[in-house]
C-alpha cells in the first residue's frame, strides 16, 4: 500500500460513538413502514440468554443439570447491584423447583438502585 492510499484510508475513517454511558443513538427497527425504538438489552436479559444457550447445548449432548444448579448459575451471573435480591432468592426453599423463566420474571419486578 502506498502512502497516498494509506492517507485516503485514514482520512475516510468515521468517528463512531461507543455504546457506553448512554451516548449511543437509540436502536430503531422498521417493520412494514413503521419505525419502532428497541429498548436496550439489560444485563439480566443477557445473562438469561447465555444460561439458556448453555443449557440447550448440554441437552443436545444428553447431559443433565438440575434446576437448582441452573437457577444458582443464573443468580451468580448477575451484576453486583442485584446482590441483595440474589441473597434473598438463594435462601428460598423452592428455588430447586422454580423454572429459570419464573425466576427471571420474579427478579424482573425489582429495579436495581
Amino acid at each position: 500500500m502506498d502512502q497516498d492510499s494509506a492517507h485516503t484510508v485514514a482520512a475516510s475513517k468515521v468517528h463512531m460513538l461507543k455504546p457506553e454511558n448512554g451516548n449511543a443513538p437509540p436502536i430503531t427497527k422498521v417493520v412494514k413502514g413503521v419505525e419502532t425504538t428497541i429498548a436496550p438489552t439489560t444485563a439480566k436479559e443477557k445473562a438469561q440468554r447465555r444460561i439458556k444457550k448453555l443449557i440447550s447445548q448440554l441437552e443436545i449432548h444428553s447431559e443433565s443439570i438440575s434446576q437448582e444448579d441452573v437457577n444458582q448459575k443464573f443468580l451468580r451471573s448477575l451484576s453486583p447491584e442485584w446482590n441483595i435480591h440474589i441473597i434473598m432468592w438463594r435462601n428460598k426453599p423452592e428455588i430447586d423447583t422454580l423454572s429459570l423463566d419464573d425466576l427471571y420474571n420474579n427478579l424482573k419486578i425489582y429495579e436495581p438502585e
